[in-house]
């Protein structure tokens, strides 16, 4: 039995191996669609935004990032959200290949 639901949306540095989450954001919820919790943070990633093609797409710039806290930082904050949760993915997500097992590794390399 789980406590309800967390829905998890990013924004990273791009689509390859070493992309970066730059922003992270969750809706936690009870098992019936309460919302309980909302939570949006800018993260530093290696400081860079991903250049103007990305840009262009998430809005987010190097400046904006330059003071953000490491993911390591964030995680702390996130991991409870997480626990005894169903975790569903927006498609962006899932096409920037960002799964629990990727966010593992982000924590352990931030």
């Amino acid at each position: 039995m789980t406590d309800g639901f967390v829905f998890l949306d990013t924004e990273t540095t791009g689509m390859e191996d070493d992309a970066r989450v730059i922003d992270i954001a969750l809706v936690q919820t009870s098992s019936n669609g309460e919302i309980e919790k909302v939570y949006d943070s800018l993260i530093h990633g290696d400081g860079s935004s991903g250049g103007s093609r990305l840009v262009a797409i998430h809005h987010i710039t190097n400046e904006m990032i330059k003071n953000a806290r490491r993911f390591a930082e964030v995680w702390v904050e996130i991991e409870p959200l997480l626990r005894n949760r169903i975790m569903l993915l927006t498609t962006n997500c899932l096409t920037e290949n960002i799964s629990t097992t990727n966010l593992l590794k982000l924590v352990s390399n931030p």
